[in-house]
């Protein structure tokens, strides 16, 4: 079954695009985001990820490093977690990527 991977930029898209990957870009529309994630969830996909390339500020983190997220801290401090058991099998998936704590903001 496919996974579904949600992008904001058209170029974290053509880096997620792959074999049984259902690429969807947002771009800061979030109406247009809801509509092409209800075409895309039409397909039965057997998961959602969040995919986007970001700058890091963690002392010790090299240009490349892949991050896999057990929350999303907002702005506001509210706080959104991954499901971790999912986490846990992407990060073997990836070589043993550091499951950690993002900031998300939602600015342009």
């Amino acid at each position: 079954m496919p996974v579904i991977a949600v992008t904001g930029l058209r170029a974290e898209a053509k880096l997620a695009a792959g074999p049984q990957i259902i690429v969807v870009s947002g771009g800061g529309d979030g109406v247009g985001l809801a509509r092409a994630l209800d075409t895309a969830a039409a397909n039965k996909a057997s998961a959602i990820i969040s995919f986007g390339v970001a700058g890091g500020l963690a002392p010790g983190l090299v240009s490349g490093s892949s991050l896999v997220a057990r929350s999303i801290v907002a702005e506001g401090g509210e706080r959104f977690y991954g499901d971790p058991v999912w986490s846990r099998r992407l990060s073997a998936a990836l070589g043993g990527a550091p499951i950690v704590d993002m900031a998300g903001v939602d600015a342009r």
